[in-house]
């Protein structure tokens, strides 16, 4: 994608003076990059971290983000027996079980806990303005936000995005209604769209940088 640049967005290791006082509960990982996009190191982080060391193949649905396609990656998860497809650009929406039902509720219950910390009486700053949460408040929201999130919506989502549905076909009519048969529409819909980033791409390569990340 357009956004990458590996040199100028590398992941930041965070030291144990400003980690060392955090809770940080069992289903929490930290990482930290230099302007929040994902890198091939922090990637890499995740699969030890996360994905781990299991006998039996799993797989693994990616974006088709250009750090999650590297060889180093590829070769990671193959030695922890991780098989990997990636969804076609601009069909997140249709076959990331993330992006279909997952991300919503769980960041519902992020702002929720916001919300309910922002209506508490809380000291102000020399400027007088609100203290801002703590990291160890975003902390504790995300774990909790996950908890909060059924198994079952978690296993639906899979099926409505054609995933884990049974071989036989028993489970073929709980997959999204309209998958595949609108696709073609779709997949015309980003190729346009693909096409207007071209064109904004080589506009902007005759334009100034004009941030320290240098997105291009």
């Amino acid at each position: 994608p357009p956004y990458f640049r590996e040199e100028e967005n590398e992941t930041i290791h965070i030291n144990s003076s400003a980690s060392g006082n955090l809770q940080i509960p069992a289903n929490v990982r930290i990482q930290a990059t230099r302007n929040g996009w994902m890198t091939r190191e922090s990637l890499q982080m995740c699969v030890e971290q996360v994905v781990g060391e299991m006998d039996h193949r799993r797989l693994l649905v990616l974006d088709s983000y250009r750090a999650h396609q590297t060889p180093q990656i590829r070769q990671a998860l193959n030695e922890r027996h991780v098989d990997v497809v990636f969804v076609p650009p601009g069909c997140t929406g249709l076959a990331q079980p993330v992006d279909v039902g997952i991300a919503k509720p769980f960041k519902d219950r992020v702002r929720g806990q916001w919300v309910q910390l922002m209506r508490q009486p809380r000291p102000l700053t020399a400027a007088g303005n609100l203290t801002q949460p703590t990291r160890q408040d975003v902390i504790t929201w995300v774990s909790q936000a996950w908890e909060g999130v059924p198994e079952e919506t978690i296993r639906t989502c899979f099926l409505r995005c054609a995933i884990s549905n049974a071989m036989d076909g028993s489970e073929d009519d709980q997959a999204l209604e309209w998958f595949p048969n609108e696709m073609d529409g779709i997949l015309l819909q980003e190729a346009a769209a693909e096409e207007q980033d071209e064109y904004d791409e080589s506009f902007n390569d005759d334009e100034e940088e004009t941030d320290g990340f240098g997105f291009f």
